[in-house]
C-alpha cells in the first residue's frame, strides 16, 4: 500500500495555517479586505491618504494605516503609518517623499491571521519650477508647472545643423538660429540670438520623424529631450483656455519688462512663469523676421496637406497683445516649447 510523505503532509498543513486560521469558536478567519483612498492634499511635506476597511477577515483589526514606495506594490516592510486598529475608515498622512517622483501607496489593515492590502493609488508632488537637463548636448532649461502641465519655461535651444534662411525643405529637417547666415553650429550657439530665444525649427525638424496625426492620445517626442514631447494643438488650447482666453492668456504668458519684447511691453505679467519671448521667425520667402516682436511656437498636430498648427503671441492694436491659432507651412522656422511626460 502506497503511503503519504509525512514531510510533504506537514509542509502542506504549514500552508494552509499561513491563509486560515480559526478563531476559538472554530470559524474560519482570513486577513483583512479594504480599499485605499485617493491621495489628496498633496505638498512639499504632506500627503492625505488613508483607506476603508470592509471585512475584518474575521479577527480584529490589530494594525492598520497605508504604505508607500517609489516601486510599484509597496508593503509594510516599507515606510508605512500607523493609524490605529479596528475595521471602517481611517486616515493617514504621508511624509517624507522626494519632490518630482512617482509614488504608490497602499492601505494595510493587519489581523491575526495576516495583512491585507488595498488597490494601489499613486502621486507625485511637482514643485512650481525647478530645471532639468538635456543629456543631448548637457543644456539646462526651467520649467514651470502650470495647470497640472509642465512646460518648458524657455524656448528649445538643440542644435544638431544649422542652415541659414535661403534654404527650405518640405520633406527633410531645417534649423536655424533668427539672424544667423552660415552653417556652423558652434558659430550660431555663440551668437545672442541663439543664447536667448534658441532654434528656429521648420516643422519636420520639430516632429524630428514623427506623425502629426492629432487624433492619436499618445505623445509624440519630436526633437524633444527625452521624458518630453512636443505640445498637440488641444494643449496648447488648453492652456491658453486655462489662463483666461486668447488676449487675457497673452499677458500671463509674455515675459515682464521691456528686456525682449517692444516698449511698453503693458500689461505683461507672466503669472504663469512660462516666460514667452519674441524669438521671430524664418518665412516662407527665404528670410527671418526679426527677433523681439513677436513669439512663434509649432504644434504637433497637422493642419492639412503640407501644414501644422501653431500660435503665435505679438501686438495686435495699441500695445494689446493676443495669442492667435494659425495654419503655417512646413518650411516656416518656428520656436518649440515642449510638455514633461506623466
Amino acid at each position: 500500500m502506497k503511503t503519504t510523505n509525512p514531510l510533504l503532509l506537514f509542509l502542506i498543513s504549514l500552508l494552509f495555517v499561513a491563509c486560515e486560521s480559526e478563531n476559538d469558536d472554530g470559524t474560519e478567519t482570513g486577513v483583512p479586505v479594504l480599499r485605499t483612498s485617493m491621495v489628496t492634499g498633496v505638498t512639499a511635506d504632506t500627503a492625505v491618504c488613508g483607506g476603508n476597511i470592509t471585512d475584518d477577515g474575521g479577527s480584529p483589526v490589530i494594525a492598520r494605516g497605508v504604505c508607500w514606495s517609489n516601486s510599484p506594490n509597496p508593503t509594510v516592510e516599507n515606510d508605512k503609518s500607523d493609524d490605529g486598529e479596528g475595521a471602517g475608515q481611517f486616515r493617514s498622512y504621508i511624509t517624507g517623499y522626494s519632490a518630482d517622483t512617482k509614488y504608490y501607496v497602499r492601505a494595510y489593515a493587519t489581523n491575526s491571521t495576516g495583512t491585507g492590502y488595498g488597490d494601489q493609488e499613486t502621486f507625485r508632488y511637482i514643485p512650481p519650477n525647478g530645471t532639468f537637463l538635456d543629456l543631448r548636448d548637457n543644456h539646462e532649461y526651467k520649467w514651470v508647472r502650470i495647470c497640472n502641465r509642465v512646460w518648458m519655461a524657455e524656448n528649445l535651444a538643440f542644435l544638431p545643423a544649422v542652415s541659414p534662411p535661403t534654404i527650405e525643405s518640405y520633406t527633410e529637417p531645417i534649423f536655424y538660429v533668427n539672424e544667423y547666415n552660415d552653417t556652423s553650429v558652434s558659430e550660431a550657439m555663440a551668437t545672442e540670438n541663439y543664447k536667448t530665444y534658441g532654434v528656429l525649427y521648420n516643422w519636420l525638424a520639430a516632429m524630428n520623424g514623427c506623425s502629426g496625426d492629432s487624433t492619436s492620445a499618445s505623445p509624440v517626442k519630436g526633437i524633444c529631450p527625452d521624458g518630453w514631447h512636443m505640445p498637440k494643438d488641444a494643449d496648447w488650447t488648453e492652456l491658453v483656455d486655462s489662463l483666461g482666453g486668447v488676449e487675457v492668456a497673452a499677458d500671463k504668458l509674455r515675459e515682464k519688462g521691456i528686456g525682449h519684447w517692444p516698449v511698453p511691453n503693458a500689461g505683461a505679467s507672466n503669472t504663469s512663469g512660462f516666460t514667452a519671448l519674441p524669438g521671430g521667425f524664418r518665412s516662407d520667402k527665404g528670410r527671418f523676421g526679426t527677433p523681439g516682436f513677436s513669439c512663434y511656437l509649432w504644434s504637433a498636430s497637422e493642419s492639412g496637406e503640407g501644414q501644422a498648427w501653431f500660435r503665435s503671441l505679438y501686438m495686435i492694436e495699441d500695445n494689446k497683445y493676443k495669442v492667435n491659432r494659425y495654419e503655417g507651412y512646413y518650411g516656416l522656422g518656428f520656436s518649440v516649447r515642449c510638455i514633461r511626460d506623466n
